[in-house]
């Protein structure tokens, strides 16, 4: 095929920015869980398990650990997706204004 195909792209920045809120949100409930399953720290059954109990003690212990690193990742991701939304609806509201502007300035030109 010949030539360059253009694709259409509509970017509603309040939609976006939106987005960028309740993405952030997210983020910070996943940190308040991340506090909440952290308070469910393994040495809390330690006692009802005892000696018997030690290898399922330990192997809880590394699945919690591990579930809270999970946790705290999937947060920052998502602190990460809001600020990233956040700053690119930003950009399109600042490119188009620019855009704009310019498109104003050569009307002008064109009628003097």
């Amino acid at each position: 095929m010949k030539g360059a195909f253009m694709h259409r792209i509509s970017v509603h920045p309040s939609g976006l920015a939106a987005s960028a809120a309740i993405t952030g949100r997210l983020s910070g409930d996943l940190a308040d869980l991340t506090a909440r399953a952290a308070a469910a720290a393994p040495e809390l059954l330690a006692s009802a398990f005892g000696p018997i109990g030690a290898d399922f003690s330990a192997a809880y212990a590394a699945a919690h650990a591990t579930h809270l690193g999970a946790l705290a990742e999937l947060s920052a991701a998502f602190a990460g997706i809001g600020t990233a939304s956040d700053e690119a609806a930003s950009a399109f509201v600042t490119q188009d204004a620019a855009y704009a502007a310019a498109v104003r300035a050569t009307g002008t030109e064109l009628r003097a």
